[in-house]
This record gives C-alpha cells, structure tokens and sequence, in this order.
C-alpha cells in the first residue's frame, strides 16, 4: 500500500514490486496475494471511511461523490476485460477499446479553507457477463439478457450506496446523514426510487429532460 502511494509511472504489481526495489526477487507471492482473492478490499475501504468520519465533526455529513470508470486493459486472458465504447471518442467516429469497467465512490475530506480532499472509500469491479454466439438457444440469450440486467451500472450503484449506509450503521454513524453526488448517468428512476434512508442523492439532470 505504501508502494503505491510513493511509486512513479503505472501502479501495476511490477511497478509495486520496483518502487520496493524487489523486481529481482520471485514475483510469485506478489502476484498470488491478487490473484487468489486474499486481499480483502471492503476490510480496507471500511477502515479508511472510519478515520476519514473521525476527522468529521457529530453534525457534520459525510459527502461522497460516485462515478463509473473505464480501466484500459491490454491482455486479453483479464478477468472481465471486453471491448467497451471508448468515452473519449468522438461523437463523429466511435472508437473501441479493451478495459474492465469499474464503479468508485469517494468521500470529502474538510480541509478547513472550503476546499476538500477526495478519499476513495469503496471501489467494485462492474462486471459484465460474456456475450453468447449468435447461433446461442434461445433459452441461453434469455439466461443473458436477464443477467445483464442485474449486472445494470444503475443496480450496482445502489447496491454501492446502499452497502456504504449500511457499514455507517453498523460502525456507530447511524445518526450522520451521508450525501452523494453523481453525474447524469445515476439520475434517473432505478437509483432514486431505492435510495436508503438518511441520505441524500444530488444528481446533474439535463434541462430537456421529462
């Protein structure tokens, strides 16, 4: 963790490993502690929100901002990597590209001056399932289609702010009032109609909207 806060260029395990000044040594129980699942992510995630809500005066909200992401991905045996819309394509020319589409939610932090600091506090991988053959039964594009609509971005994020509520409840901040904002993807009937109670969503909405 601290190698990457303090290395340079990409944070892969290989730059993880350099910034460590162990690249010469065996990589081989650097790669399985990520590969194998025995990083427990939500365990580290919860106790950054603690110390990040013992900075935060009683009355004080806990403002977070969350957003979907595209990590591009060259290697094609990744798990979850699949050819996704390139968002900074032009609207003229869409472009493809290869990346793991990823879900983050991150909260202020009062720096004092009206400024804050975004500290990531929950961060999913929002995975897709594998697209079946066009020559797929019907029973398999129907198996499809009705995961993929679990797998929507707008489920995901709800399930997110619903589970970020939940550990404030669990950890001692029932009473703090947790506010998120998000961008016009999230403003729509999916998230709003299942916000959980205590907290408020802000969205960006288009003028011409209905």
């Amino acid at each position: 963790m601290l190698s990457s806060l303090v290395g340079f260029g990409r944070h892969t395990i290989t730059g993880l490993l350099r910034a460590q000044n162990r690249h010469q040594l065996d990589w081989t129980a650097d790669y399985r502690f990520y590969s194998q699942e025995r990083f427990d992510d939500e365990a580290v995630f919860d106790l950054v929100r603690k110390i990040l809500e013992s900075h935060l005066d009683k009355p004080q909200p806990l403002v977070t901002a969350m957003d979907d992401s595209l990590l591009r991905k060259t290697g094609r045996h990744i798990h979850g990597v699949r050819y996704v819309r390139d968002p900074l394509s032009p609207p003229f020319n869409v472009n493809f590209v290869r990346g793991l589409r990823v879900l983050q939610i991150s909260a202020a932090l009062p720096d004092g001056n009206g400024a804050a600091r975004m500290v990531p506090v929950d961060f999913q991988h929002a995975l897709l399932p594998p697209k079946p053959s066009r020559k797929a039964a019907p029973e398999q594009l129907k198996a499809y289609e009705e995961e993929r609509a679990k797998c929507n971005i707008n489920k995901v994020g709800v399930e997110r702010i619903q589970h970020l509520r939940q550990q404030m409840d669990q950890n001692g901040s029932a009473q703090r009032q947790l506010i998120t904002t998000v961008d016009g993807r999230f403003t729509n009937g999916t998230v709003f109609k299942t916000v959980p109670e205590r907290t408020v969503l802000i969205g960006r909405l288009r003028k011409d909207a209905v």
